[in-house]
């Protein structure tokens, strides 16, 4: 499957993949700071370890490729630190943070080096794990959701909110025009991409 179809998959099944912690943010108008520049920007939620391992995570969910920005190009980490700064309960914060140092931990152990500074295929190889460990705890009861399953869904939920996805990867239309609800998928814009809202 392509980058290009796994986005188009991805964006229609996002509604189950987000915790309702996630939608609450969203909806109170969470969004993350893109215009300061990375510079001056810092966190509010995070340590600076926790930022770049968020980073590094998250570029490797939603890689850049095939003229399509990655979480990285859309600074999903600074949405994700405006989500833990009140959208996440304390237990989802702290549990979410947990997660990050233990990836940190793990790469330390494993290749005695930090998360940010691995090689791709390592990071691939330490997310694999995690994601592997979440599976097996997935269908019982737990407080809060695995860290495997928080990392991607706040990952989609930056990518595909961020304005730039908005703009040059899902259709936009800044000014909307009529509705018109019986259109043939070859008749819409940019090959049948789904729309940006």
């Amino acid at each position: 499957m392509k980058r290009r179809d796994a986005i188009k998959n991805t964006a229609l099944l996002m509604g189950y993949a987000v915790s309702a912690s996630a939608i609450a943010g969203l909806m109170s108008g969470c969004e993350a700071d893109t215009k300061t520049p990375a510079n001056v920007w810092k966190a509010k939620n995070m340590t600076d370890t926790q930022l770049n391992t968020i980073r590094e995570a998250a570029e490797r969910i939603l890689p850049a490729s095939e003229g399509i920005v990655g979480a990285k190009d859309v600074m999903v980490e600074r949405f994700v630190d405006e989500m833990l700064g009140g959208a996440y309960k304390p237990a989802e914060t702290a549990s979410f943070k947990k997660g990050l140092d233990d990836l940190e931990a793990d790469a330390q152990a494993t290749y005695n080096n930090t998360f940010a500074k691995i090689k791709p295929e390592e990071m691939d190889a330490l997310i694999t794990k995690i994601g592997k460990a979440a599976m097996a705890v997935k269908d019982q009861k737990n407080e809060v959701e695995p860290f495997f399953f928080a990392l991607k869904s706040i990952t989609l939920l930056g990518f595909f909110t961020s304005e730039k996805v908005g703009e040059e990867v899902l259709n936009y239309l800044p000014i909307p025009a009529g509705y018109d609800g019986d259109v043939p998928m070859s008749e819409i814009p940019q090959g049948g991409r789904a729309w940006s809202i």
